[in-house]
């Protein structure tokens, strides 16, 4: 039997599909099929943007089978559509075959510890390039002053490095920044770096700049400003920011989603302690509450439950990404976790160790017992297999004796 989890369709792009839950954002990037033979060359083979633009005509729920597990490398993957329940009360599902080539679901975490003196940043190190998503030694983090830092996700991170350069340009080079000065700073340059886009994709193409976009000439000139001013307004990056760092010695943590109702606004989280981003956020937020997160927990407890959230909040880790986990200081160097011996070795087995364990045989059975839900169909029962009686004969050995050897008496010669 499949396990399936059901999807709303989120949004349609270029080449990929973003699918939602309300718990977890699961991005799908679809791959050109390869030509079989020279004569599939001159078939109807459909492309990576046609497989894409399938589901603009979707309306129902979307099923992936259970664990989501990213492909190596371009291969056919069923996506579940047409569902129905059975005269049995089973959910039944049409597989589709789409050539994929990778699922995404990407988490960035940060969390207050040590009594508010110290951050962990978690962050992978995924970056996609159009065609080929791989595991560059490359974090999702920047620094933006010398106590503050930068996480960020999205479906394109090209806007990121410009960002950084102007939140760097409105910060302070020497001294302190306060928690006021770096939300201003960043709030700014995602509008700078939002408004050069929509220029450059709406306006520039007819010779127009944004300055004289927004003179009164505009208006009389431009047959379609109406439609056009929609479209700069509506444009965003698609960006989510996570900023974390030290005001006067103290942590903080805030965020800022360069789209949806609350567009380029921040919303701090000194209550509380932490944050998430990015397509596991939901999951992770979960863990984090469930485990009592907060500034004031120890550090090394603090650093496994913000780990176990990015982990957990990646579907337990059915989308292997290298990680970068961090604990932050004020006026300190980074202290960073070895990925491979510490965090791949020693962390990750406690995380899987945790994770939520399956609906035991017994389980079965008291669910199945449960008189409310009489005329509902049962669960099947695994049969457990009868135990074979094996019997083993001892016979005991017969010790043998060492002898003893006599001590000889050494003699000597006159």
């Amino acid at each position: 039997m499949i396990s399936l989890t059901l999807y709303q369709l989120k949004q349609v792009g270029s080449d990929y599909i973003l699918l939602t839950n309300d718990k977890t954002d699961v991005r799908i990037v679809f791959a050109d099929r390869p030509a079989q033979s020279p004569a599939d060359a001159y078939d109807l083979v459909p492309t990576k943007e046609e497989e894409a633009a399938f589901f603009r005509g979707v309306q129902c729920m979307i099923g992936l089978e259970t664990p989501i597990s990213s492909p190596t490398q371009p291969k056919s993957v069923n996506i579940f559509l047409d569902h129905h329940v059975d005269l049995f009360g089973m959910l039944r599902s049409v597989p589709f075959p789409f050539h994929v080539a990778r699922i995404e679901v990407t988490t960035c975490v940060a969390a207050t510890t040590h009594e508010g003196k110290a951050l962990i940043l978690v962050a992978d190190k995924m970056v996609g390039v159009g065609w080929v998503e791989s595991e560059l030694d490359i974090t999702k983090m920047r620094e933006i002053h010398k106590d503050w830092w930068m996480l960020f996700a999205g479906n394109d991170l090209t806007p990121v490095f410009d960002i950084v350069d102007y939140v760097k340009e409105r910060l302070p080079a020497e001294g302190p920044a306060t928690i006021k000065q770096v939300e201003e700073a960043v709030k700014t340059a995602v509008a700078q770096k939002r408004i050069e886009n929509a220029e450059a994709l709406y306006l520039t193409p007819i010779g127009w700049d944004i300055a004289r976009f927004n003179s009164e000439e505009a208006h009389p000139l431009l047959a379609n400003f109406m439609e056009l001013q929609a479209k700069i307004n509506d444009y965003s990056t698609g960006l989510e920011l996570l900023i974390a760092g030290f005001d006067s010695g103290k942590a903080h943590i805030f965020t800022l989603h360069d789209g949806g109702e609350t567009k380029g606004v921040p919303h701090r989280y000194d209550i509380p302690g932490f944050a998430a981003i990015g397509s596991g956020a939901t999951g992770a937020d979960y863990f984090m509450y469930y485990r009592h997160l907060g500034p004031n927990l120890p550090v090394r407890e603090a650093v496994y439950y913000t780990l176990e959230a990015k982990y957990f909040g990646e579907q337990a880790g059915s989308v292997s990404a290298s990680t970068d986990l961090f604990i932050a200081r004020p006026g300190k160097k980074l202290l960073q976790f070895d990925d491979d011996e510490t965090i791949e070795e020693k962390l990750i087995p406690i995380c899987t160790a945790l994770e939520p364990k399956e609906l035991r045989p017994r389980d079965l059975k008291t669910l199945n017992g449960l008189k409310e839900l009489r005329g509902f169909p049962k669960l099947p029962e695994a049969k457990r297999k009868k135990r074979k009686i094996v019997e083993v004969l001892i016979y005991p050995q017969k010790l043998k004796k060492k002898k003893k050897k006599k001590a000889s008496k050494q003699t000597g010669s006159a």
